[in-house]
């Protein structure tokens, strides 16, 4: 407990130097000036003069101070009735913080009333969350006004909402040349969604390096898409990083995901490189839009089907599982148990019981259940009394 400002002789003597300290610079430099005791006498000295400034900085003193938060909310109600913006503001952060958010509000409508953005933009967050939508919009509008990124970022979400595009569009890019990270990546997915998809890269790249989770997550996703596979997982790894446990683990399995799919399978057996060495790259590599890469698979598959060992089905249709391919790979599969192969019905069972096709699964994991495998026949089992249970 400080001993201090009860001990301390209030009436001793402050020069007009430290009365104008108080006035000009703030709480912290203040205390850094002339030491906690010395920075708390000056300052409830120009609090008796009158000053509104004196007790919003006596406020902000108390609470770095951190025992007196009850004299801290009296200095800030001083400061708030000799109307001051940034006593208002202070206030209205105390009282939210106790939970009583119509005081807050009040304190915060004074505070913007008197010019501040901080509290125009608080008054906005309030509003909104009272679901009174369109109040919301004007104060942050008038936050916005005032320069606040993040004023211009709500209320662009707000102009989205009621659908005005164009105005949404403004206030993003307000806020993104403001530095706001959460503006800057609104902005970057509303480019995503128009079909922007360069711009947006851009643009979520500037929001992730203002440290946006969001940004580092939908920056991977782009990048994926468009083709560029190593620099959307050093986008998964980064947001990988984040210090909230479940946003991590998410990156880390969208990670894993994309690690898989960049895999180079080998070529299924029976497939000749040396007749169509092209196919061989094209079928496992680049985009399944891409006719060169469809017309590769088409060869893998058909000579899969006319060629391929039995044995050998289940690993191939695997490989098209993890290419996307799962209508090919039902077939392989199902060509494997035309073909007596059990290993095909057990993946074929738990592929369809999955689906949810409970009666092909049931059929094909009986199958499956007859092999001479030990280990087929037991998880065909095992499945089989799953689907029972």
């Amino acid at each position: 407990m400080r001993w201090f400002s009860k001990r301390k002789n209030k009436s001793e003597p402050v020069s007009s130097r430290e009365l104008e300290l108080a006035e000009t610079v703030d709480a912290p430099e203040l205390r850094d000036s002339l030491g906690n005791e010395r920075a708390e006498l000056v300052l409830r000295r120009a609090d008796a003069l009158g000053s509104a400034t004196g007790a919003q900085k006596l406020g902000d003193l108390l609470i770095l101070l951190g025992d007196d938060i009850q004299g801290a909310q009296s200095a800030y109600q001083r400061a708030d009735a000799r109307g001051s913006a940034k006593g208002a503001l202070e206030l209205g952060v105390l009282l939210e913080e106790r939970g009583d958010l119509a005081a807050a509000k009040e304190a915060y409508r004074r505070s913007d009333e008197r010019g501040s953005m901080d509290g125009a933009l608080r008054l906005g967050l309030l509003l909104e969350q009272a679901k009174e939508t369109r109040h919301a919009e004007d104060a942050y509008a008038r936050a916005d006004q005032r320069g606040s990124g993040e004023g211009a970022s709500n209320c662009g979400v707000l102009l989205y909402e009621r659908g005005d595009a164009a105005g949404e569009e403004a206030c993003l890019r307000r806020a993104d040349e403001r530095g706001n990270a959460m503006g800057t990546f609104r902005l970057g997915f509303l480019l995503e969604e128009r079909g922007e998809a360069a711009e947006a890269e851009i643009v979520y790249q500037r929001a992730a390096k203002r440290g946006s989770w969001d940004a580092h997550y939908n920056l991977g996703n782009l990048l994926e898409r468009r083709g560029h596979r190593a620099a959307a997982g050093l986008a998964f790894e980064q947001a990988a990083r984040d210090t909230d446990p479940g946003r991590a683990t998410r990156a880390r399995q969208r990670l894993a995901v994309l690690n898989r799919r960049e895999r180079r399978p080998v070529p299924p057996p029976g497939f000749d490189p040396a007749q169509s060495p092209m196919d061989t790259v094209l079928w496992v590599a680049g985009d399944p839009d891409d006719p060169r890469v469809r017309e590769a698979r088409e060869t893998v598959f058909r000579r899969t089907m006319d060629h391929i060992e039995p044995d050998k089905l289940p690993g191939v249709a695997q490989l098209f599982l993890e290419l996307g391919e799962t209508e090919k790979a039902e077939m392989i599969l199902r060509h494997g148990v035309e073909m007596g192969n059990h290993l095909s019905a057990l993946d074929l069972g738990l592929m369809l019981k999955a689906r949810g096709d409970i009666s092909g699964a049931r059929f094909a994991l009986e199958i499956a259940s007859q092999a001479a495998d030990n280990e087929c026949s037991s998880k065909a089992r095992e499945a089989l009394k799953n689907i029972s249970d």
